[in-house]
């Protein structure tokens, strides 16, 4: 009786985190529809974000808030999220959210418009 309860735990552990490995999966990728529409919900929404977020300047807040999106979107792993040592300014975020682009875009397609229109102050 006990083989066959930890046989059952065992298989619904598995089936569990194969359904959760094929949700991640189905995740794990951002076309430019989708990004343009996160960094113009950003952009339409900086005052308030700013407001609530006082973590540096309006770029890095505005950055810090879709590198956040994106990991969040996406359901990076601790391993596939960008670490900073220090302080992080505007441009190790534009960075780190290129990162995650080169690995899970769609496509290629070009971010740097909406990250300077994120960055201006």
């Amino acid at each position: 009786m006990a083989q066959l309860i930890v046989a059952v735990r065992l298989f619904s552990i598995q089936y569990v985190v194969e359904q959760l490995y094929g949700l991640i999966e189905g995740m794990a990728t951002i076309n430019h529809a989708e990004f343009e529409r996160i960094t113009e919900g950003i952009h339409d929404d900086r005052e308030l974000i700013i407001k609530h977020n006082p973590i540096g300047t309006r770029s890095e807040t505005l950055l810090w808030m879709l590198l956040s999106c994106l990991v969040s979107y996406l359901s990076l792993s601790d391993t596939e999220t960008p670490c900073f040592t220090g302080r992080p300014d505007a441009e190790t975020y534009r960075e780190a959210i290129r990162f995650i682009l080169r690995n899970h875009a769609t496509t290629d397609f070009d971010a740097e418009p909406y990250l300077a229109k994120l960055s201006a102050e």
